[in-house]
């Protein structure tokens, strides 16, 4: 594996594995795991070298990280999603709204679901 191909794995895996650390942030709701995450996030994405011509096999490693990287921030993306829920549906059950408009519910009005509570 060339010297490029190697820095380029690497960054990717780092990427990787900040995207996973940020969805396991997500999951166990823990703001400061996410914020530390969303450093080591940001941290991957600036180190990502430019893809120059690399081997065969060389790609397949590349391939490979990115693969899983993309797999990471699709669970991110869900729990993201779940936990926006969560937090909506409980300011909604409180009679609280989720924004900056006490008196309209603009949780329900963002996200066009609202809550009902019948009992």
């Amino acid at each position: 594996m060339s010297t490029n191909a190697a820095n380029i794995v690497q960054a990717s895996r780092r990427l990787r594995r900040a995207v996973e650390d940020t969805a396991a942030a997500l999951a166990a709701a823990r703001l400061d795991g996410l914020l530390s995450a969303e450093a080591a996030l940001e941290t991957a994405l600036v180190s990502l070298p430019r893809v120059a011509a690399a081997s065969p096999e060389d790609q397949h490693a590349i391939r490979q990280e990115l693969v899983e990287a993309r797999i990471a921030l699709l669970r991110c993306r869900r729990l993201g999603a779940a936990l926006n829920d969560f937090v909506r549906v409980s300011f909604e059950a409180r009679g609280g709204a989720v924004g900056y408009e006490p008196e309209r519910n603009a949780a329900g009005a963002l996200a066009g679901r609202g809550f009902s509570a019948k009992a």
